[in-house]
Order: structure tokens, then C-alpha cells, then sequence
């Protein structure tokens, strides 16, 4: 079943080390079978209070494949530099083939 990564940011305080990791973020994301479905989407809040200032949404084939990426060292400096320059909500969710 997909994974699907949903990171709701709510600012970016250094929007240098932003755009570094979104260059280097996408080709890795790519190598470990990603496909980015939206990429710092503007939200339009319709119900509820979640409020991010833009969206990103990146389809995996599989949560272990997702996993594979999200712990390995190839993303661990990627992901310091998200920490780094921006605040934000970050989940995956498994799609519910029925």
C-alpha cells in the first residue's frame, strides 16, 4: 500500500537552507521511489484549525519504502537542514486499499 508524506509548514526562518533542502531533498526522494504529488501547495483552510502557510505531499510505493528513506544516513543531514530552516507538522499516512 502507498504512504503518502504530508508536511504542513507553518513558516520558514531561513528560507536560504529551505531552498538548499528542497534541491537536494527531490532527486533523493526520487532514488528512494518517491514521486512528489504537490510541492509547497498554498492551503485553503475550509474547516478545522490546522493552519500551515503551504503544503507539500510526496506519494511512496510502500511505508517501508518511505521508512527506508526517512531513517537512512542519506537523508539524516537533509533532514537537520529542514529543522533548521523552517517549523512544521510532518506525518505519513497509509493509503487504505479496500
Amino acid at each position: 500500500m502507498a504512504a503518502y508524506v504530508v508536511y504542513g509548514r507553518k513558516d520558514i526562518f531561513d528560507p536560504e537552507k529551505s531552498a538548499e533542502y528542497a534541491r537536494r531533498a527531490v532527486p533523493q526522494i526520487k532514488e528512494y521511489g518517491g514521486e512528489i504529488v504537490t510541492a509547497r501547495g498554498q492551503v485553503q483552510i475550509l474547516e478545522g484549525a490546522w493552519d500551515p502557510m503551504m503544503v507539500t505531499i510526496i506519494r511512496f510505493p510502500s511505508m517501508e519504502q518511505f521508512l527506508a528513506w526517512y531513517h537512512s544516513a542519506d537523508y539524516a543531514p537533509l533532514k537537520e537542514l529542514r529543522l533548521q530552516s523552517s517549523h512544521g507538522d510532518f506525518i505519513v499516512v497509509e493509503s487504505a486499499d479496500h
